[in-house]
């Protein structure tokens, strides 16, 4: 009876609070069926056959992982605001004589029934989408598959309990809270925050300095491996320098400005400017935090998007040509190799589907980690970023064949190229402990591969002779012993002219092997490839646009919640405005001037953060094989102008939330 009565009550409570509840709800029903989508779709290709689909799997396997456990972070946060926004009416109720003990079990019913509703709701929305959500990737990734979509018991399992976890622990934390706080606390935690904020000068400082950390690994980290794990460095800094940016920086800002005298009494600038001082204590951790959510959205769709446009261009860099096969000649096997036999055996069964085998190519080589000192080339660790390089040695004879110019070179003699100012003493080399003197350069289009993508420095050395070459390989292993040792490789590769379904039938019958080959080598199939690089790269802007999403609820939340708390704390200074003899028209002028200073700076200054980061996420890009500035300059400049239209779009709702309390 008594279970029946609080459940009575917190029914009431809910709909009498409905534009507090109801953000709340739609924001976990959100994050509850699209974390069932992506859980859905990742078991109906977790047990699929088809050419790619173990990256793909492992991508989204990874996804729901992140989507989950963001989601519980994001339901938890949103719930704290929901709370806040309740701390006054929850406080009456015990000034009124309810005990606090009643008030928890009130607050249990209204979050039992809140997140009873959401799941089930958010499971019919999830399993209703989900086909349409599954067909969107396949015709994204370009899928050709059997995989007859099917609603499994499993992801709906996982989602009802993870979330129910939720919402009990949502529950259990509501009542410890009510708990422990007491009605006068209850009643004032609306307006904590109120008390104009000090300039914090020396905490602004250190804002800047942190940004300007993080700006600068960004902006000047060279090396694209290197970037990757200082690229996590420079986000730390730029979230600390964010919340101190928020915190003191602009409050230093507008101390500044209040003390300039022909600006600040000028009547709109004098309102605008006091009531941004008297509340950015209360609006700073959130403002940084819908800057930090921005910056995150606009990064995941940004880099994402880029790998996906980029796709194509990827595979080329990645695989030159239609078919390749590059393996390390074993001691044993050191002259061995007959091209030959290959190209015969390649080349066999090609007019069965009418194509025709071009641009073959194939040679011996050998490269080696290492950096060049004192005109010397030294091993460094695989793990040495900072330092690695690579260097490719080929022989006169490959070298001649591939480019069809004709050199002739003593033992001691080599041709040279590098992308870096390299200058030798007396036009010496030494690898190894071998000497060599160089007597020219070749051009850029004759290197074997432009390792400068992921290294500091990509050099290619023209020796005399194949036997040469293995003997620079033999002295280099000897002399640098326990050290990354220096391979013997042979690559073997051509083009394919024809049909693009006769193409790829030619490819699938040589994917297993070519006679000629290492039985433990197949070739690399550019055109079987291309789903498997497909597969990644969408799956990642696939969960991108998830978690994208996500974020994006969550800045919409912090941005509501805060609207319709400040038009409550400012209804009362507005009409005091009035009564001192402002007009409505000049009222809402500064109103209006508020708003958009505190809605837009958090998006502008996200917007300059990912500029920043766009140096580091070029050379990130460039390990997958996108060095094409054009194509990242387009993809920055539509996701910020999508967001910014989306942003936009959120003020306008939200706004009026504002508006709505204040009047």
């Amino acid at each position: 009876m008594i279970s029946s009565m609080f459940n009575k009550l917190a029914i009431q409570n809910i709909k009498n609070n409905k534009n507090t509840f109801g953000p709340f709800a739609i924001c976990a029903v959100t994050m509850i069926s699209l974390f069932y989508m992506l859980l859905n779709i990742r078991y109906q290709v977790k047990d699929a056959v088809f050419f790619g689909a173990t990256s793909m799997d492992m991508i989204l396997g990874f996804g729901c992982w992140v989507c989950g456990i963001f989601s519980v972070i994001v339901i938890l946060y949103t719930n704290n605001f929901l709370i806040k926004k309740r701390s006054k009416e929850l406080g009456l109720y015990s000034m009124l004589g309810m005990d606090k003990k009643h008030i928890g079990k009130v607050l249990l019913w209204e979050m039992a029934n809140t997140g009873l509703a959401s799941i089930i709701l958010g499971l019919i929305i999830g399993v209703t989408f989900s086909k349409l959500t599954f067909m969107a990737l396949e015709r994204l990734l370009k899928l050709d598959t059997s995989i007859e979509f099917a609603i499994t018991p499993k992801p709906i399992v996982i989602t009802l309990v993870l979330f129910t976890a939720v919402f009990v622990l949502i529950i259990i934390s509501n009542y410890i809270r009510v708990l422990r706080m007491k009605p006068l606390e209850l009643m004032r935690s609306t307006r904590l925050g109120e008390k104009e904020p000090k300039a914090n000068w020396l905490l602004a400082i250190v804002g800047i300095i942190c940004l300007g950390i993080g700006y600068y690994i960004a902006i000047t980290t060279e090396n694209p491996v290197k970037a990757i794990s200082l690229f996590f460095v420079a986000v730390v800094f730029v979230i600390a320098g964010t919340y101190a940016l928020f915190v003191s920086s602009f409050v230093a800002i507008l101390k500044l400005l209040k003390k300039n005298k022909n600006y600040f009494y000028k009547k709109n600038n004098f309102i605008t400017v006091s009531g941004l001082i008297y509340r950015m204590k209360q609006n700073a951790v959130g403002l940084a935090n819908i800057c930090i959510l921005s910056t995150a959205v606009l990064v995941i769709l940004f880099s994402t998007s880029s790998l996906l446009v980029g796709t194509e261009e990827s595979i080329n860099t990645n695989y030159p040509s239609d078919v390749s096969a590059n393996w390390t000649i074993q001691e044993g096997e050191v002259g061995k190799v007959d091209s030959q036999k290959i190209v015969k055996a390649a080349g066999k069964n090609a007019p069965k589907y009418n194509v025709e085998l071009t641009n073959i190519d194939y040679y011996y080589y050998s490269f080696v980690l290492g950096c060049f000192e004192n005109s010397s080339i030294v091993p460094v660790d695989a793990a040495d970023f900072a330092n690695m390089s690579m260097y490719y040695v080929i022989s006169a004879e490959d070298y001649e064949r591939r480019t069809g110019k004709k050199v002739e070179l003593k033992e001691d003699e080599f041709l040279w190229y590098t992308n870096r100012d390299r200058q030798f003493k007396n036009n010496q080399l030494e690898i190894g402990g071998i000497k060599l003197k160089m007597v020219g350069t070749v051009s850029k289009n004759d290197i074997i591969n432009d390792g400068a993508m992921i290294v500091n420095e990509v050099g290619n050395i023209v020796v005399k002779d194949y036997d040469t070459l293995v003997k620079i390989v033999r002295s280099y292993n000897t002399t640098n012993a326990n050290k990354p040792t220096m391979m013997l490789d042979y690559s073997f590769s051509y083009d394919i002219k024809g049909d693009k379904k006769d193409k790829m039938a030619y490819e699938e019958s040589i994917s297993k092997g070519i006679e000629g080959l290492p039985d433990y080598i197949s070739p690399d199939c550019k055109d079987i490839l291309r789903q498997d690089f497909f597969n990644m790269y969408g799956s990642l802007f696939f969960i991108g646009i998830f978690i994208g999403i996500m974020f994006l609820v969550t800045t919409v939340m912090i941005i509501y919640y805060k609207q319709i708390s400040e038009g409550c704390d400012d209804r009362e200074k507005f009409l005091i405005l009035r009564k001192v003899g402002m007009s409505d028209k000049e009222t809402k002028t500064t109103i209006r001037s508020q708003i958009l200073t505190v809605f837009f700076v958090p998006i502008i200054v996200a917007v300059i953060h990912v500029a920043a980061a766009f140096p580091a996420i070029r050379r990130i890009m460039k390990i997958f094989g996108i060095a094409n500035l054009q194509l990242l300059l387009i993809c920055f400049g539509a996701t910020v102008l999508i967001y910014l239209v989306v942003y936009a779009l959120i003020y306008s709702i939200t706004a009026k939330s504002y508006y709505k309390c204040l009047m």
